[in-house]
């Protein structure tokens, strides 16, 4: 009774299906800091530029396709965050471009194909954004939740959220 018990247990764990681990996003971020670790910043949105590079690379063996972040559908899924010690996360997004007229734009990726997005931080702060001084975390960031009508771009466009690792800046005052 018992080596049968333990054979219907063992049959039964081998045909059940192992739970699948989340499927790797085939687009990889990470970014670096042109303007070194230091971010001279002042109030009311005072201070030097600050660029931050987004670094996109398609990790799959298949092409992928992005909304063109000069374009009004990929103006706003570039971001950055930055968090300060106390936890408190601010996000700076690119604003949108109105579309005047056309048609519009994607990147196409190639097997790992390799993009970047400069972001310059300073066009994104203003009077109303608050970042002391002291040290935040930095991450990159890039979300998009717009779906290819297929009207215009015949492939699909990559939809989901992508967050690099983390970096350290400190916020000086001018």
């Amino acid at each position: 009774m018992r080596l049968t018990l333990s054979l219907i247990l063992c049959l039964a764990l081998t045909t059940l299906s192992p739970a699948e681990a989340p499927a790797k996003p085939p687009l990889a971020l990470s970014f670096n800091l042109p303007d070194g670790q230091t971010w001279t910043l002042g109030a009311k949105a005072v201070g030097r530029p600050f660029m931050v590079r987004l670094v996109l690379a398609n990790e799959s063996d298949k092409p992928i396709q992005i909304w063109d972040p000069q374009n009004s559908e990929g103006s706003v899924c570039p971001r950055v965050i930055l968090t300060d010690q106390a936890g408190k996360s601010t996000t700076l997004t690119p604003p949108g471009i109105a579309r005047a007229a056309g048609i519009p734009t994607v990147w196409n990726f190639k097997p790992h194909d390799v993009r970047a997005i400069d972001i310059e931080l300073l066009r994104l702060v203003d009077e109303k954004t608050v970042l002391p001084r002291g040290q935040y975390k930095i991450k990159a960031g890039y979300e998009n939740t717009l779906a290819n009508d297929f009207t215009f771009i015949k492939g699909p466009i990559f939809i989901g959220k992508l967050e690099s690792e983390a970096q350290t800046i400190t916020i000086i005052a001018p």
